[in-house]
């Protein structure tokens, strides 16, 4: 007597998934329901990347020393005639990829944006990936920022007055006021700028893509930049401020004499004015945006702070430029 044979289960396989996904496409409900469960795997899979992969920190108040594209720190060797060079964050690579002279940049994460030679103060487009360069501007530019797509900048040959560049179209600079403005910081639709002329002085706002001037403060203001929500200024008697963009809540946090302001990760590096000759050269200094936790870094006569990631780039008042080891707490020569 023969037994009936018990049908054995075959385990899918590569082959097995494959054409039944083959089968499934062919159907023009199946193909539409295929095409959509792709797209969602594809958004999720950038979100997951976009919450987990490490962002780059940023600094605001940069004057122009330095830049930070990925892991690679790029700076304006002022021990070397101010010719670019560049090192990965944790200090090695150190090297020069330029012979010419830079003397300011700023990034938008893929190019940087300079003055080379800086003669005229043409501003310059750098790939640094081909080691191309385009003439972005033929005007004396003078301080500048991105923000948002926008380049934003001073005319040296018209008073010093407020333009915007939309990188998208090159052709287009926007003149934003004719103001004088100076200390330019941005939230990535406004421009922030003091200004100060005849005794008449302001902290004011204008749109990056043009519009009304917002005069926030009618008093006069030393330095600013704008932070998460906050200005932050030092005041005629070198105080550290904060106000609100709406100009509420203007208050004094700390009065211990600076200049040089920029924020990084929540604290404010700035150098201490208290005991220097020179109105804008002291020690390199650190506190909170609360004004607890002030703290000496470096000791001397020094200006011109750049943080990038790990490292304050700094300079002596014979030009000569340092760093400071944020991790480790040392100072180092370049």
């Amino acid at each position: 007597m023969e037994h009936a044979r018990t049908p054995v289960k075959k385990s899918p396989n590569f082959s097995s998934w494959w054409k039944a996904i083959q089968k499934f496409w062919g159907k023009k409900q199946g193909k539409a329901i295929l095409l959509g469960a792709a797209a969602v795997i594809v958004a999720a899979v950038i979100l997951l990347v976009c919450l987990f992969w490490p962002s780059t920190p940023l600094a605001v108040g940069n004057n122009g020393l330095a830049v930070q594209m990925g892991s690679t720190i790029y700076y304006a060797n002022a021990n070397d005639q101010n010719r670019l060079y560049a090192m990965k964050t944790d200090g090695s690579g150190n090297h020069q990829v330029l012979a010419e002279t830079i003397g300011g940049m700023v990034t938008d994460g893929t190019n940087l944006y300079a003055f080379i030679n800086d003669e005229y103060r043409y501003l310059w487009t750098l790939n640094l990936e081909n080691r191309s360069r385009s003439l972005l501007m033929d005007t004396a530019a003078g301080e500048m920022g991105y923000s948002n797509r926008y380049l934003y900048y001073t005319d040296f040959n018209k008073d010093n007055t407020l333009y915007s560049l939309y990188l998208s179209d090159t052709n287009v600079h926007t003149q934003l006021t004719s103001l004088p403005t100076y200390d330019l910081s941005s939230d990535g639709n406004n421009v922030y700028f003091r200004y100060g002329r005849d005794g008449d002085y302001a902290l004011c706002s204008v749109p990056l893509a043009g519009g009304d001037v917002t005069t926030i403060l009618s008093k006069q203001v030393l330095d600013v930049v704008y932070y998460e929500g906050k200005l932050y200024y030092i005041d005629q008697q070198r105080n550290f401020c904060s106000v609100n963009p709406d100009s509420s809540q203007d208050q004094v946090i700390s009065e211990i004499p600076c200049s040089n302001l920029v924020i990084f990760e929540d604290q404010l590096y700035f150098i201490h004015n208290g005991e220097a000759e020179e109105e804008d050269a002291g020690s390199l200094c650190r506190m909170n945006l609360d004004g607890s936790g002030y703290e000496v870094l470096a000791q001397g006569s020094y200006n011109n702070i750049n943080v990038v990631e790990n490292r304050v780039f700094f300079l002596d008042n014979n030009r000569q430029m340092y760093y400071y080891d944020i991790q480790h707490r040392t100072v180092g020569r370049v």
